[in-house]
């Protein structure tokens, strides 16, 4: 039977690999833009794939821009993202 390895990294790591500051890590994680888990209510960690699944989402438009769009284009401005 073959083990499925989980990549774990705690918060300085995961904040590095995201070449972002600790902080701006955490207003992430309030905003609940990306998982983590807190194992024993004190330490938060993330796994390295829900980290590269940010990256990824990040290069494609958020509903916000969409809707921004969509009613840019109803006033008759042309925004596209």
């Amino acid at each position: 039977m073959e083990k499925i390895k989980i990549e774990f990294l705690n918060s300085k790591k995961a904040a590095e690999f995201l070449g972002i500051s600790k902080s701006t890590l955490y207003k992430l994680t309030s905003k609940r833009e990306i998982n983590y888990s807190k194992p024993g209510g004190k330490l938060i960690y993330f796994q390295k794939k829900d980290l590269e699944d940010y990256l990824q989402k990040g290069s494609q438009p958020n509903l916000m821009m969409v809707s921004d769009s969509i009613h840019s284009s109803l006033e008759g401005k042309k925004t596209f993202y």
